[in-house]
């Protein structure tokens, strides 16, 4: 709880941990995502509006119809459910009104990285609790810092020890860890298909012949191991019925077994992870070997025709939403 004197302003709050290192950021700023969906909404509602007007309704009823239709779970994926269960949980902002505030902190660590419509069955990329110990949170508003320490207390009808659930904290962050190894590792294999393809279209006669040869048996070996990783043809939530999970999804499903209740993680527990993340490091390790063996020859060709070389980058490249006509 806070007071702030004056409306609108930046607030920032930061929790910490007992050494005084950053968990997790907050501020009262809109984040760029949730922006973007706001004015695609907008632009969205808009049309709706001026469509039901053209029909003979009155714009009054035809708002007050718009609204309610563009209203609920679905409204911040322009009315796409697919989009919005496979898109990450957008972070909450920092009340900023004037008078008393209230922020609530769900006392997770960071998520795992994620990617463009990833589907996962059984699974997700939430980070894990904060174990029980001493915490502290630090607000910033007005060029003013104001912190103030608290302690998170275990379940008082658990058996768990400190220990056993510190353990258990440490075996949720290497689990975490290694979900996001595997989704970059998809993330690494669209950036550079993109990019291969973006490049080959602007070459021409024998650089783009031999530019095309190395590409496509480069990334022929990497979709192999990209599909070892993640499960490629899931396209809707229902379609792991169909397809087996992959690595990524295994290893992120394991979160959910060890963080059942308040206990230390079971031997086998520790050993599928093991095992999970072995043949991981083998995918991982065969996709950036296959890359860096090609990507000299195919940037030699790119610099004589004044193009861009190609890097390794696990940066997302989103597809452009369509516009709204109007």
């Amino acid at each position: 709880h806070y007071y702030v004197k004056d409306p609108r302003q930046r607030i920032t709050m930061e929790f910490l941990d007992a050494r005084g290192q950053r968990i997790q950021s907050f501020t009262s700023e809109q984040d760029a995502e949730s922006a973007a969906d706001s004015i695609r909404l907008d632009s969205i509602k808009t049309v709706a509006i001026d469509s039901l007007t053209r029909t003979g309704m009155t714009r009054d009823s035809a708002t007050k119809v718009t609204t309610a239709r563009f209203s609920g779970p679905g409204a911040l994926a322009g009315g796409d459910f697919e989009a919005l269960f496979s898109r990450a949980q957008r972070p909450p902002r920092v009340p900023n009104k004037a008078g008393l505030n209230t922020f609530s902190w769900n006392m997770r660590y960071p998520d795992a990285e994620r990617f463009e419509g990833i589907i996962m069955w059984a699974a997700s990329t939430t980070g894990p609790k904060a174990p029980p110990g001493t915490y502290s949170v630090r607000m910033t508003a007005a060029g003013q810092t104001e912190s103030q320490t608290f302690r998170l207390m275990k379940d008082p009808r658990s058996d768990a020890t400190d220990a056993d659930l510190q353990e258990q904290f440490r075996t949720l962050i290497a689990i975490r860890d290694k979900t996001t190894e595997a989704n970059l590792a998809v993330r690494l294999a669209r950036n550079l298909r993109w990019n291969v393809g973006d490049r080959t279209d602007k070459l021409n006669g024998q650089q783009q012949a031999e530019f095309k040869a190395i590409a496509d048996k480069m990334m022929g070996a990497v979709t192999v191991h990209e599909n070892e990783v993640y499960q490629t043809k899931n396209q809707s939530g229902q379609d792991p019925l169909n397809y087996p999970i992959k690595l990524n999804n295994k290893i992120a499903a394991l979160a959910g077994t060890v963080s059942e209740g308040e206990y230390r993680p079971t031997v086998q527990a520790k050993a599928v992870f093991n095992e999970l993340g072995t043949q991981l490091d083998v995918q991982t390790k065969a996709m950036n070997k296959v890359i860096d063996d090609n990507l000299p020859a195919l940037n030699a060709i790119l610099r004589a025709a004044n193009l861009p070389e190609l890097r390794k980058s696990t940066d997302e490249i989103k597809p452009q939403k369509p516009a709204v006509a109007m």
